[in-house]
């Protein structure tokens, strides 16, 4: 019984060693809309094969009918961005994106489901559609697997 207990857990953990991720850093973007948006994100893999980092923004036209006034990022706007009043949980855009950053990375992949209409219950602080992010990291995490 002992043997095979010893055997389980070697097994176990050969397992997830198996199931790390190459070190690197790894990009990845949407294609830009016709109102001036880009999603794009960058993951990092330590040296430990662990994702240590992933960090989710979108690119935004200034002033969606004329793109020569230039652009920022929802994350640079923050605040000023405006989501948190629309929102049903009332936290602004980058506030939930980094809910859901946080939840692949703490549990080193995409574990949580997407519905039909992009949402997900599965992250605690995020109400947003989810699936252009799953989208969008997916590939990287592929690109990454061992």
């Amino acid at each position: 019984m002992k043997k095979v207990l010893i055997l389980l857990m070697l097994a176990v953990s050969l397992s997830v060693y198996a199931s790390g991720y190459n070190q690197g850093i790894y990009t990845g973007s949407s294609e830009m809309d016709k109102e001036g948006n880009k999603l794009f994100a960058t993951l990092v893999v330590g040296e430990d094969e662990k994702i240590e980092y992933l960090l989710i923004d979108e690119i935004i036209a200034v002033d969606k009918k004329d793109f020569t006034k230039g652009f920022t990022t929802k994350r640079i706007q923050g605040e000023k961005y405006g989501m948190k009043k629309f929102s049903g949980i009332k936290k602004e855009w980058n506030t939930q994106v980094d809910s859901i950053s946080k939840m692949i990375v703490d549990n080193q992949g995409i574990t949580f489901e997407v519905k039909e209409d992009g949402k997900t219950d599965g992250i605690a602080g995020a109400s947003i559609r989810v699936n252009n992010f799953v989208s969008l990291v997916k590939p990287l995490l592929e690109k990454a697997k061992k």
